[in-house]
C-alpha cells in the first residue's frame, strides 16, 4: 500500500502542474486565435479532456457491453456537473458573463435531451451513432463562428510571439494529465482495496469518478486563476462531447443495446442537475460557494442512491 500512496502523490502532483500549464498556455493560444475562452474551453480542452470517456465507452461498445458505455458517459456527466463545477464554485465563486453561456447551457439540455429519445428503443446503431457525432461536428462548427471576439478584451499577440511555446506546453500539459489521471485513478483503487473497500464502492466511487479527473484539476486551476468562462467551456463542452462524440462514435463502432429500466435512476439525476446547470448559468452571473455545495451534495446522494444504500426511485 506504501507503493500506491507515493504514486497517488506524485501522480497528484503531476495532475495539478500540467492543468496549470493547459490553462495558462490555452489562453495564450486564445488570445492568439482571437477566439474567447470559453470557446476553447469547449472545443479544445472539453474534447481533450474526454479521451478517457471515449476509450472506455469504445472498448466497452465493441466488447459487447452496451451498458458499461452509456453508465460511462451518463456518470461521467453527472460527476462533471454535480462535483467537478460544484467542487470548482467552492474554491471560488465562479463569475461570467451570462449571454453566451447561458444560451450554451440552453443547447447542452437540449443535446442532453437527443441520445435518450434516440435510446428509448434500448437500442443505439449506426444511424444514431452517425446523427450524434453530426451534431457534435455542426454545434462546434457552429460556435467557432459565432465566437464574438468583439465581446472580449484581448492582448495584443504578435503573430509567432511564444506561439510555438505556448502549443508545446498545451500539448505537454493534455499528455501529463491523461496520464497522470490513470495512475491516479489505478493508485486509488490499489489503496481501497488494501483498506477492504468493497469493488462496488470502488466502482461507484473512484472508476466512475477516474474518468473525469482530467475536467476536475482543468476546471479547478482554471476558477483559481480567475477564468471562470474557460471552466464553464470546459465542463459545457465535455458534457456536450461526451454525449454527442463519445456516444455517437460507441454506436458505431458497435451498437449499443441497453437495458433502459437501469438507468431510470441515473437518468433523473442527470436530466434534473442539468436543468439545474441551465437555470443558474441563464439567470445569473455566477454559481456561488453555496450552489457549488448543493451540486456536490447531489451528487454525494447520487452515488449513495447507485450505492443501494437509499431508494430514491
Amino acid at each position: 500500500m506504501f507503493e500506491s500512496l507515493i504514486i497517488l502523490v506524485v501522480a497528484l502532483a503531476i495532475l495539478s502542474k500540467s492543468s496549470n500549464w493547459v490553462v495558462d498556455s490555452s489562453v495564450m493560444l486564445a488570445r492568439f486565435l482571437r477566439i474567447s475562452e470559453f470557446t476553447i474551453g469547449f472545443l479544445v480542452i472539453a474534447v481533450v479532456t474526454s479521451l478517457p470517456e471515449l476509450l472506455v465507452s469504445a472498448f466497452a461498445a465493441m466488447a459487447g457491453s452496451g451498458n458499461l458505455a452509456v453508465a460511462n458517459v451518463i456518470g461521467s456527466n453527472i460527476a462533471n456537473i454535480a462535483f467537478v463545477l460544484g467542487i470548482a464554485a467552492v474554491f471560488g465563486t465562479i463569475h461570467f458573463r451570462r449571454g453566451a453561456i447561458g444560451e450554451n447551457a440552453e443547447v447542452l439540455l437540449i443535446i442532453t435531451i437527443i441520445p435518450l429519445l434516440l435510446l428509448n428503443s434500448e437500442t443505439l446503431g449506426l444511424r444514431g451513432g452517425i446523427i450524434l457525432l453530426t451534431t457534435f461536428i455542426l454545434y462546434s462548427i457552429y460556435l467557432y463562428r459565432n465566437s464574438n471576439t468583439k465581446k472580449h478584451t484581448f492582448v495584443e499577440v504578435k503573430d509567432g510571439q511564444g506561439l510555438a511555446k505556448n502549443a508545446l506546453l498545451f500539448i505537454l500539459g493534455i499528455a501529463l494529465v491523461l496520464i497522470s489521471a490513470q495512475y491516479v485513478v489505478t493508485a486509488a483503487v490499489d489503496v481501497a482495496k488494501d483498506l477492504g473497500i468493497s469493488d462496488a464502492v470502488i466502482g461507484l466511487t473512484v472508476i466512475a469518478f477516474g474518468t473525469s479527473i482530467p475536467e476536475l484539476a482543468t476546471t479547478i486551476a482554471a476558477v483559481r486563476k480567475g477564468k471562470s468562462s474557460l471552466a464553464v467551456g470546459n465542463i459545457i463542452g465535455s458534457c456536450v462531447a461526451n454525449l454527442t462524440l463519445v456516444l455517437g462514435i460507441s454506436a458505431i463502432l458497435g451498437v449499443l443495446t441497453i437495458s433502459l429500466g437501469t438507468f431510470s435512476t441515473s437518468i433523473t439525476f442527470l436530466v434534473g442537475i442539468t436543468i439545474f446547470l441551465w437555470y443558474i448559468l441563464f439567470k445569473n452571473k455566477g454559481i456561488s460557494t453555496l450552489q457549488g455545495l448543493f451540486m456536490v451534495t447531489v451528487y454525494l446522494l447520487f452515488i449513495i442512491t447507485e450505492a443501494g444504500l437509499i431508494v430514491f426511485i
